[in-house]
């Protein structure tokens, strides 16, 4: 069983990446647009993006990053995942969200 840091485990790091056919793209930047000024970034909390990229496999694929200062970690977790929630309604819209460690948080997981 791993052994977790006094005061829990902190995360610096949470990144999101979402797929969605292209067909979509204009009813995603619109709800986008529409989330932004709905619902400000938490304080202690940095977005970075999103960045988009196109295949004809994938549709459009974008990752956003979320620099997240001590102690507001589970604040910029839950976040991320109520934003991306609110895509739900889009058919095709998938996503992912994933919590990155600083080095010294995950070895001390594995100690």
């Amino acid at each position: 069983m791993p052994k977790y840091p006094e005061g829990g485990v902190k995360f610096l790091i949470v990144f999101v990446r979402v797929r969605f056919p292209m067909e979509k793209a204009q009813q995603v930047a619109e709800l986008f647009a529409k989330l932004m000024s709905e619902r400000p970034v938490p304080e202690g909390v940095k977005h970075i993006g999103p960045f988009l990229r196109t295949t004809l496999e994938d549709g459009v694929v974008a990752i956003s990053l979320y620099e997240v200062e001590e102690g507001k970690e589970v604040e910029a977790f839950k976040y991320a995942m109520e934003l991306e929630f609110q895509f739900r309604v889009i058919e095709g819209y998938r996503y992912s969200v994933d919590l990155y460690y600083t080095i010294e948080e995950a070895l001390s997981l594995l100690a």
